[in-house]
């Protein structure tokens, strides 16, 4: 199995009402946007969701900024068993 390398990523934490928090920035390096804002908020986050948290930017060689929004883990309630 390779492993992943380490790629630069700029983490931008979102406020309650889904704006950026333009008080923070954090420069980060993992192997991927999720593992970034995860690593940079200390949380779990998802690629899916309701509730915004953070948009994950990473430049490609190119110059291209890409983005990523990163959301609110969804808790499904599951049934007793």
């Amino acid at each position: 199995m390779a492993l992943r390398a380490l790629e630069h990523f700029n983490v931008q934490p979102l406020l309650d009402d889904g704006t950026i928090d333009r008080t923070r920035s954090i420069s980060i390096e993992a192997t991927s946007a999720l593992r970034a804002g995860e690593a940079a908020l200390g949380r779990p986050l998802a690629l899916e969701g309701r509730s915004a948290r953070a948009v994950v930017w990473r430049l490609t060689e190119a110059f291209v900024a890409l983005s990523v929004t990163l959301y609110e883990p969804e808790t499904i309630a599951r049934p007793a068993p």
